[in-house]
């Protein structure tokens, strides 16, 4: 058999009652791509929609089509998909969303060059609007931060993995997280290997009702605290309370669930115990801290009309630090006028 025949990469994606154009925008973005040495594994994860009549109108041997004999749910479906794949590297494709067809190009590019990265994702344009979903991140030590907080530091569908360092490592996705399987893989993958996210928009990104209703379930919720919780308790070596779950959990949001006072004591209590331990660079943890502080306070005051992040000490700390303020326009104005640059140049392709 001669190499060629052997695809370079696997792409796995699982299908669920998925409407019927979006999946054909879905399998052709796939099909067309300008890299062609890949397998595309379907998994029918007993749909009822008519999936599976659209994907069998396509003729192309590089699909192949796995129907699940009863309802796995995503978690295991993709599970099945890696021990299935034969590529070296996988690459993770939703029904509804669509690939730039030279995604695969770029991601193997990049891969190739640097053996040592297991996961590589790319931003993410949000179908039909000017804004993509992109982090712009110092290095590995600043991502591992921004794990601790956000659930979505890398855009799932937009991820290739080195399928070689996963399963040398043992990973893969856990079984016991129904939502927000992609957040505890992150976590699982950057805390043996490196996680990179190329400056390209590399898939348009659909956002719909059952989507939104999805990501604002109390599932979703409880297993995004219980990952937060697993990293959290690498700092802090004591239980993590349900309270301090909660807290913790909404400090992206700006929502407050508890006194502003013991939001204040648990970002003191984070910087303490990194500087005790130091797990993470003293500095770097401190900035990212308040940054975050800053960002729930201007949340809170947008989005909930809740100026009470304004009247704390750690607020005016954090304006205080003027070593930070490069770091905290960066991450703002900077994140901003790129976004804008990134727009305008797929608009002009």
């Amino acid at each position: 058999m001669e190499a060629k025949t052997i695809p370079l990469v696997s792409v796995i994606m699982s299908v669920y009652n998925t409407e019927n154009s979006y999946l054909v925008e879905a399998i052709e973005s796939i099909l067309n791509q300008t890299y062609e040495n890949f397998e595309f594994i379907i998994i029918d994860d007993c749909t009822s929609e008519g999936n599976v009549e659209v994907i069998k109108k396509y003729k192309d041997s590089r699909i192949n089509l796995i129907q699940n004999k009863n309802n796995l749910g995503l978690t295991r479906s993709l599970n099945k998909g890696i021990k299935l794949a034969k590529g070296k590297y996988i690459a993770r494709m939703d029904a509804d969303d669509i690939s730039e067809l030279d995604r695969f190009e770029k991601q193997i590019n990049y891969l190739e060059e640097n053996p040592e990265v297991m996961v590589l994702g790319g931003y993410a344009q949000v179908l039909g609007k000017n804004k993509i979903f992109m982090s712009k991140l110092e290095d590995d030590e600043t991502f591992k931060i921004r794990m601790m907080f956000f659930n979505c530091a890398l855009a799932h569908p937009t991820a290739m993995i080195n399928k070689n360092l996963l399963i040398s490592n043992h990973i893969q996705y856990d079984e016991s997280i129904k939502k927000s399987q992609d957040y505890m893989l992150w976590v699982d993958c950057m805390l043996v290997s490196k996680i990179r996210v190329l400056n390209d928009v590399v898939l348009q990104y659909r956002i719909h009702d059952q989507q939104i209703t999805i990501a604002n379930s109390e599932e979703q919720k409880k297993c995004t605290i219980e990952i937060q919780k697993k990293l959290l308790k690498l700092l802090i070596e004591e239980p993590i309370s349900e309270e301090v779950g909660n807290l913790h959990y909404s400090i992206v949001s700006g929502q407050y669930c508890s006194s502003i006072k013991n939001y204040e004591r648990h970002m003191n209590a984070l910087i303490k115990s990194n500087e005790n331990r130091l797990l993470y660079d003293k500095r770097k943890f401190k900035k990212e801290c308040y940054y975050l502080w800053l960002l729930m306070t201007l949340k809170g005051i947008v989005r909930h009309r809740d100026f009470r992040g304004l009247y704390t000490l750690f607020f005016w700390k954090s304006l205080a630090n003027i070593n930070f303020w490069p770091y905290y326009l960066q991450n703002s104005l900077w994140t901003m006028a790129k976004e804008k640059r990134i727009i305008k140049s797929i608009g002009n392709k």
